[in-house]
């Protein structure tokens, strides 16, 4: 008998990274359960009998929907870079927990900025009755130690798309035939997250002088990569900084450069596949987003990690590979360049270097392998009271405190 699972991940076809997550666990899982997945959708995947586009925990409606998808579900899977401080999932942990539903954090990250106080409560509470965590990156494995997860229910993995490499999670991708120059470098770029530290114009026009000094030092073209639309489709901008397109920051750059003529942005309408495929023909990559320095990973391709917070930091130790990285807020022309020339001056060590840690992060990821038998040998559960009365007063609290943070922003 299958089993049903509700599965937050942010995995969305606007966000190649999500999207690549969201693809790997299904992969995981196979044909061993169906699914009830809470994000906005615009394709359908094998296993998926249900999407849920809920935002706003804090209306009534929005509150009861994840109830009954709670209740008609064996288990919950929580995974993906931040998503463990996002406050639906926070208030999913909780729900959990009252409702006794196995929860399991798959390939998840951890960045507790800006979490507010009743979501630290919310975690706290919630994290000793959490059945099985995979978590992706040490700094975040310590976190959740210290906040009560149970060490033994702890597992350190790599991020989920380690789990099939760049041929099975994308199998097309060698077979792809977008239009790229001979010789190229990937540059993929976005904007700041609300978690994450700050940058802008200095730092994208420092950025543009550095690609036109590539351009005309080693007679590269630059394709910039856009991993993500904007998340708010009200206006190219959005309404908060971590909704603009890549596309939009592609532009800015670009708009800095003299040699605009020797570079292409891609946009993210382009598929999985064709993404990987960029990564794969580029000779180098310059990445600001953790999955693009996956992706050129997974394909051997030595690249400079633009870090912004701890996920893609933890990502480069984790690797091996920390003075690959260049902080975005010490970005300046010249350090940059420096960085690329220095990689450049030692190519087939940096190409060996990657497809060590790309070995390495696909044997940590062997563990997943444990996650699709433990739920399908899991005993059916008891289904509960949707009137469980600790609910509605988790409901009443959340509810209440949302009114508070808009009365006090």
């Amino acid at each position: 008998m299958k089993k049903t699972l509700l599965m937050h991940v942010h995995a969305t076809s606007q966000n190649k990274g999500d999207h690549a997550l969201l693809i790997s666990l299904l992969k995981l899982l196979k044909s061993n359960v169906e699914v009830i997945d809470v994000c906005t959708q615009s394709e359908s995947h094998e296993n998926v009998v249900e999407y849920l586009n809920i935002k706003n925990m804090g209306s009534a409606s929005n509150f009861f929907a994840f109830l009954l998808a709670l209740r008609k579900s064996d288990a919950l899977i929580l995974g993906g870079g931040d998503v463990i401080t996002a406050s639906n999932n926070l208030l999913l942990l909780a729900m959990a927990r009252i409702t006794h539903t196995p929860t399991f954090f798959v390939g998840a990250g951890v960045n507790l900025k800006h979490v507010s106080k009743l979501g630290m409560l919310f975690l706290k509470y919630s994290l000793p009755d959490v059945a099985l965590a995979f978590i992706r990156d040490s700094n975040s494995a310590k976190k959740l130690i210290e906040l009560g997860l149970n060490q033994s229910q702890l597992t350190e993995v790599s991020d989920l798309t380690f789990a099939h490499g760049a041929k099975l999670l994308t199998p097309q991708y060698r077979n792809c035939t977008l239009d790229l120059p001979d010789k190229f470098i990937a540059m993929s770029i976005r904007s700041p997250e609300f978690n994450s530290s700050k940058w802008g114009t200095k730092e994208y026009k420092n950025i543009a002088v550095t690609l036109d000094r590539i351009i005309s030092t080693y007679g590269m073209n630059v394709v910039f990569v856009s991993m993500a639309d904007e998340y708010n489709t009200v206006s190219k901008v959005g309404n908060s900084p971590d909704e603009i397109a890549d596309t939009y920051i592609c532009e800015i750059i670009q708009s800095h450069m003299t040699n605009k003529n020797s570079t292409q942005i891609i946009t993210s309408a382009v598929s999985l596949d064709e993404v990987m495929s960029i990564f794969d023909r580029a000779h180098m990559a310059i990445c600001c987003r953790l999955h693009a320095m996956i992706f050129s990973t997974l394909v051997a391709t030595p690249f400079i990690g633009l870090t912004y917070n701890l996920k893609s930091e933890s990502y480069l130790s984790d690797a091996g590979i920390s003075d690959c990285g260049l902080p975005l807020q010490e970005l300046t022309a010249e350090g940059l360049y420096s960085k690329f020339d220095k990689i450049m001056g030692n190519y087939d060590l940096a190409v060996e270097q990657t497809q060590k840690a790309c070995d390495f992060f696909k044997d940590k990821a062997t563990s997943y392998g444990r996650l699709s038998e433990l739920i399908v040998q899991r005993k059916p559960r008891s289904r509960w009271r949707l009137l469980h009365p600790k609910l509605w007063i988790l409901y009443t609290i959340n509810f209440l405190y949302e009114i508070y943070t808009k009365l006090t922003r």
